[in-house]
């Protein structure tokens, strides 16, 4: 972990003090550098150079949480092609981790999320925050007549059911789960798909200066809880 208010891509450098995890694949000792692949403020996770001094600062910053592990990898080339096997059970308790709303963080490093706070949901438990969002969304345009929509977010959980619904096609391949559960998980794809259609529609509404429908925003809360129970009732299937 270094601190990336010393890191020069980093879309915190010299303004905020935030712990972040670094990937280090060499060095050259000569020019003083490391060569890392990391997220930048172009917001591309690409190659890039870090120099020794920068990793310093960065790296022995009194901000920096002491108790983040320090991960290090050793490449052995005469075993670099290793064995991988299926872990069923595993699977499965990371399933249960995200139906159970877990934090992920403290699961697979037992530590905390840096801006932990009790108002942090995980897991299944992340629909209520979009359900949250939008009736927040609908309050501010009945008062105030404002409503900017961020959009992001909706992308990303249209990409995650995706995401889950092809996992879920392979472990079917791989003949651990029956074949239905793909039809059912097809179904949640479906309706976060019309989700983002409403939300897309009702951000194109405002930014035309139209009137935007609030029953098609209470719609799109609606399909989100059905997504959270059918998700929830599939997903226990696999278990």
């Amino acid at each position: 972990f270094l601190d990336e208010y010393f890191i020069y891509y980093s879309p915190d450098f010299e303004k905020n003090h935030n712990s972040h995890e670094s990937l280090i694949i060499g060095y050259n000792n000569l020019k003083k550098i490391f060569y890392c692949l990391s997220y930048g403020r172009d917001g591309k996770y690409k190659y890039r150079i870090l120099e020794f001094k920068m990793f310093l600062k960065s790296f022995k910053s009194l901000k920096i949480n002491r108790n983040l592990p320090v991960i290090i990898f050793s490449f052995q080339a005469d075993s670099y092609r290793p064995n991988y096997n299926m872990d069923f059970k595993y699977i499965c308790n990371e399933i249960k981790n995200y139906l159970n709303g877990k934090n992920f963080l403290f699961e697979r490093k037992n530590i905390n999320d840096i801006k932990a706070n009790r108002k942090n949901k995980y897991g299944i438990d992340v629909i209520d925050n979009y359900c949250e969002y939008i009736s927040k969304l609908i309050d501010d345009y009945m008062f105030n007549k404002h409503c900017d929509i961020q959009l992001i977010p909706f992308y990303l959980l249209f990409e995650h059911k995706r995401c889950m619904y092809r996992r879920i096609n392979y472990l079917i391949e791989k003949k651990y789960v029956k074949k239905d559960c793909n039809k059912k998980y097809d179904n949640i794809v479906k309706k976060a798909h019309n989700v983002l259609r409403i939300m897309v529609e009702s951000k194109k509404r405002y930014n035309n200066d139209e009137v935007i429908d609030i029953e098609n925003l209470k719609k799109a809360m609606l399909i989100l809880k059905e997504i959270k129970v059918n998700e929830y009732n599939v997903l226990l299937e696999i278990l």
